[in-house]
């Protein structure tokens, strides 16, 4: 998972499974995983997001709306608001590959989010005059009372649809073009999973892969409009491959030495002891 200015972002599987980034921060995706990235705020404002791939931006039509204290999982290319491809990470050199010339590109598998802060809407502060008639105790006649409130909010056009997790609104406006999602619930998470079974495992277990063109994906958005800041927090995420067969071997090599670890043998004789003998089974000797 990518962290700053509590702004996340890490990519899900099928079944909602997080990939999390081993020590050297490769993040270990089975290949032909169809993927998502999600994307969480948790500052007090909205944010606007772009998604780079490999250098190349995938969200053409305009940025991602995250309200405060929200998230959305993006599981495709985003170039109109009705449907699109999903996000899917395969072998570099497989013919799906091939046929986006992902086969001879230095690096691929880089995944960048950038999210822009909306900007801030000023205070401002008024006296209000309050007049007292009755009163049984010496008072001042008036006082002032300060309030804090918020000026409109300039820029503001189009309407932020009702959406789940995993849809958003969109802006086709030239300038702060953004896609908005709202969430039907305040209750957000971090990226905490336990670790996939690469985490620990040397990166020369995995291979190097590239994002595709996966499946259609009917994720749907609507049009809003925000002014975001011109700067940007930059997320990046660094994928690596593997097959889930190595998966299944790696997992049974690992339980393998597991138990092997957990195995006793006599001081005396050296013979296996069995779990719960008292007394070796080949010399008689107490356990």
């Amino acid at each position: 998972m990518a962290y700053s200015k509590k702004v996340a972002s890490c990519i899900i599987g099928s079944g909602g499974k997080v990939y999390d980034e081993d020590p050297k921060g490769v993040i270990a995706v089975p290949f032909d995983e169809e993927f998502k990235i999600r994307v969480i705020n948790k500052n007090d404002r909205r944010i606007g997001f772009d998604v780079f791939i490999d250098g190349v931006k995938v969200t053409k039509t305009g940025r991602i709306i995250v309200d405060a204290y929200e998230r959305i999982d993006l599981e495709r290319y985003i170039e109109n608001d009705n449907n699109g491809t999903k996000f899917r990470y395969v072998p570099k050199d497989s013919e799906e590959a091939k046929m986006e010339g992902k086969d001879k590109e230095p690096y691929t598998g880089i995944v960048e989010v950038r999210a822009y802060f909306e900007k801030e809407i000023p205070k401002i502060s008024f006296l209000h005059e309050h007049h007292y008639h009755h009163y049984d105790y010496p008072r001042p006649y008036w006082i002032y009372n300060t309030y804090h409130g918020y000026s409109g909010i300039s820029g503001f056009s189009g309407t932020i649809g009702s959406a789940g997790i995993g849809n958003a609104s969109f802006s086709s406006s030239s300038t702060g073009s953004a896609f908005s999602s709202s969430s039907g619930s305040k209750n957000y998470t971090m990226c905490n999973s336990s670790p996939d079974l690469f985490v620990g495992f040397a990166t020369s277990n995995l291979e190097e892969g590239a994002v595709v063109r996966g499946g259609n994906s009917n994720q749907s958005f609507c049009s809003t409009h925000v002014d975001l800041e011109d700067d940007y927090v930059s997320l990046k995420m660094y994928l690596m491959g593997y097959y889930p067969c190595q998966s299944e071997k790696i997992k049974k090599k690992v339980e393998e030495v597991m138990v092997e670890k957990n195995k006793k043998y006599c001081t005396k004789c050296g013979h296996e002891i069995q779990i719960g003998d008292n007394f070796c089974g080949k010399c008689g000797g107490k356990v």
